[in-house]
C-alpha cells in the first residue's frame, strides 16, 4: 500500500505538516482504537516568529482573550488546520474503500469521545505521538520532539487501512532535570516530574489550575533551539 501511504504523506506534508507517521495500534484496547487497526499521526510546526513574539510579550495569551481575538491568534488557527487536514485524510481513506476515524475536534464531540469537564479525549493525541516514535511527553504535559520542542499542532486519523505502520516505539523522556516550565508556570499546575509511559496525567499536571497560557511551550529549550536554528538558518 505504499502508494496510498505516499498519497496521504502527500497530502499532510502539502499543507505544511512537519513530521507523518504510521503506527499500529492492534495493542490498544477496543475503545481507544475503536477496532481499528492503524493509526495516521501528522504534526504541524507553530512558526518561529510567533513562537518568539508570544514568548517576548507579557501575558499574551490574557491580552488576546481581553481583546477578543482569540480566534485569530496563530495557534488556534494551527490546530483548526490539523482537524481540517484530519478529516481531509479520513475522506481520502473513506474514498479507497476504508474505514476511517478522524481525531478533529468536531468529530471527537460528535461521537461523544471528549469529556469537557476533564479536558479529556478517550484516546490522546498524544498518546498515538509518542507510540509513532516521534518524541515524547515533556514536564508541561505537553508533546516533545526534539526538532520542534512542544511548538506544534498534532492531528491523528484512526483507520483499517493496511498502511505500512511501524510498531509502537516509546521514546524515554528527554528533559532530565529541566524544570524550566516549572518555573515559568504562573499558576503552579504543573507538578515537576518527568512523564514514563501509562503514568496518569495527574502525574504532570493538574488541568483544573492550568490557564493555557502557552508558557510553558514557548519556554521549553527545545523550542529555544527550534527558534534558534530558524534564526541562523536565515
Amino acid at each position: 500500500m505504499k502508494e496510498l501511504e505516499n498519497e496521504i504523506a502527500s497530502v499532510l506534508y502539502g499543507q505544511g505538516a512537519c513530521l507523518v507517521r504510521f503506527v499500529d495500534v492492534t495493542g490498544l484496547p477496543a475503545e481507544q482504537n475503536r477496532s481499528l487497526p492503524n493509526a495516521v499521526f501528522f504534526g504541524l510546526p507553530l512558526p518561529p516568529p510567533y513562537v518568539c513574539k508570544v514568548r517576548e510579550t507579557a501575558d499574551y495569551v490574557q491580552n488576546l482573550i481581553a481583546e477578543g481575538l482569540t480566534e485569530q491568534d496563530e495557534f488556534y488557527l494551527t490546530e483548526c488546520k490539523a482537524g481540517r487536514l484530519a478529516d481531509q485524510v479520513a475522506d481520502l481513506l473513506i474514498e479507497h474503500g476504508y474505514r476511517a476515524y478522524p481525531q478533529s475536534d468536531q468529530n471527537l464531540i460528535a461521537t461523544g469521545a471528549w469529556n469537557e469537564k476533564e479536558s479529556r479525549t478517550v484516546l490522546p493525541h498524544k498518546t498515538l505521538a509518542v507510540m509513532a516514535g516521534a518524541g515524547w511527553i515533556g514536564k508541561n504535559n505537553l508533546f516533545i520532539t526534539p526538532e520542534y520542542g512542544p511548538a506544534l499542532c498534532i492531528g491523528t486519523i484512526l483507520t483499517n487501512a493496511p498502511l505500512d505502520a511501524r510498531p509502537p516505539l516509546v521514546i524515554k523522556t528527554k528533559c532530565g532535570t529541566c524544570k524550566k516550565c516549572v518555573d515559568v508556570c504562573q499558576t503552579n499546575a504543573l507538578q515537576g516530574n518527568n512523564w514514563e509511559n501509562n503514568i496518569p496525567r495527574e502525574y504532570i499536571i493538574d488541568i483544573h489550575k492550568c490557564t493555557t497560557c502557552l508558557k510553558c511551550m514557548v519556554h521549553c529549550p527545545y523550542t529555544l533551539k527550534y527558534t534558534k536554528l530558524h534564526e541562523r538558518d536565515k
